[in-house]
This record gives C-alpha cells, structure tokens and sequence, in this order.
C-alpha cells in the first residue's frame, strides 16, 4: 500500500462532504457521517487543524468506500508540490 498524505480532521471532513457525505447528529469527540441515498455511516474524529493518526485515516477511507486516489484528488493533494526536507 502507499503511503497516504497527512491530513487533518478539518481536511477529512471536506473530503467527505465532497464525495457527498453529510453529518448526521452525534455527541463526544467524533463525528458521524453519511450518503443521503442510502449506506454505511462513517466516522470520524474532531480534533479540529491537528493530524488524523495514521491508521485512522485507512480506516475511515474504507468506510467511506474511497480509494487513496479518489481522497488525493478531493483534498486537492494531487495538486499540491511534494514537502522537501532541508
């Protein structure tokens, strides 16, 4: 598998919304969403502009039924130049 980006919380809920998520009522530190047509419900956390743990963002990309590909391209990573270190 490779490696996803790092996103954030506030970045993983755009994604969602723009593959047509919309959060449904729920309580505590996480948030739930869902497709209006029908199917699963996702969740994610609130943790506002800090990063989603690396396994998390696997897993809610699974239950969201999205591919790496199709997350890069909704966030706008595809686009963005690569960090370099120095």
């Amino acid at each position: 598998m490779r490696r996803l980006p790092v996103a954030t919380a506030r970045e993983v809920c755009v994604v969602l919304r723009r593959a047509g998520f919309v959060e449904v009522p729920s309580e505590g530190r996480h948030r739930q969403l869902r497709r209006p047509e029908g199917g699963g419900r996702v969740t994610r956390p609130v943790h506002g502009g800090q990063a989603v743990p690396p396994g998390t963002l696997p897993n809610i990309l699974r239950q969201a039924e999205l591919t790496e590909d199709q997350f890069k391209a909704l966030v706008g990573f595809a686009q963005r130049p690569a960090r370099t270190e120095g």
